[in-house]
């Protein structure tokens, strides 16, 4: 189950009694909700967490990639993860400004917000090095371009953790260049192919929170996952794109 957006905010020095982050919590997944039927139309988990302390909310988007699917050429791919990481942006600035809104800190208290293209980021900033890889690989020396595919094949690697297995292999499908071996393919002569690496998970299993250290610090006040039904499509068969509300980093 890929991780299609997170927005995080860290308060600093902001005080708060669990009642009023518990409330915080459930204002954040309502505004979620509603954020992700507006731009996913749906179909996805929303994952909500507060930890008190310095307050930390992550709310975070689950969903399939179903835009591999449907791609045409690497053009319609690249344009197509080009609109999923506008996406992922629009709701972390949704729920950013609706948390900031609600929280009321000071300016001084507002220490990080992020907005986190997750997944869809990874895909996007993987596929422009690979279109710079191809254009610069014939002239590299021997040594110089195994280095940066074996750079690459990491980064592939590191996507396929949150795809499941026909997802990889469409990703893997649609970042196919002229110079560049398919990525999958390259697997080291001396290294036998492990057990497959990737497996369709329920997202009771997937933790959105990396910085797991951290979290463990503070005291976990909320924390709610929900599933949010698709949404029917317009008369037109297709759905606007949502303007980002907010200007951000």
């Amino acid at each position: 189950m890929a991780q299609l957006a997170q927005a995080y905010v860290h308060l600093r020095r902001y005080e708060a009694d669990p009642q009023t982050l518990w409330r915080f919590g459930e204002g954040t997944k309502a505004a979620a909700i509603e954020a992700v039927r507006e731009i996913y139309r749906g179909n996805v988990w929303v994952d909500i967490r507060i930890d008190e302390g310095s307050v930390f909310l992550r709310a975070g988007v689950l969903g399939t990639i179903a835009w591999l699917s449907f791609i045409g050429g690497y053009k319609g791919f690249k344009d197509t993860a080009i609109e999923a990481v506008h996406d992922a942006k629009v709701f972390s600035e949704w729920i950013s400004k609706t948390f900031i809104e609600e929280a009321k800190p000071r300016e001084s208290q507002i220490f990080r917000v992020e907005r986190r293209t997750k997944t869809p980021g990874k895909i996007l900033r993987l596929s422009k090095r690979l279109e710079e890889l191809n254009e610069v690989l014939p002239r590299l020396s021997k040594s110089v371009r195994e280095q940066q595919l074996e750079v690459v094949q990491r980064q592939f690697d590191e996507i396929k953790k949150d795809l499941t297995e026909d997802e990889a292999t469409k990703l893997g499908k649609a970042l196919r260049f002229e110079n560049i071996p398919p990525l999958q393919e390259q697997l080291p002569s001396d290294e036998m192919p492990d057990e497959p690496r990737v497996a369709i998970r329920h997202p009771s299993q997937v933790d959105l929170f990396e910085d797991t250290e951290a979290a463990a610090r503070q005291h976990l006040i909320y924390h709610d996952r929900v599933f949010v039904p698709p949404k029917g499509f317009d008369e037109t068969g297709t759905r606007a794109r949502v303007p980002i509300p907010v200007s951000g980093r």
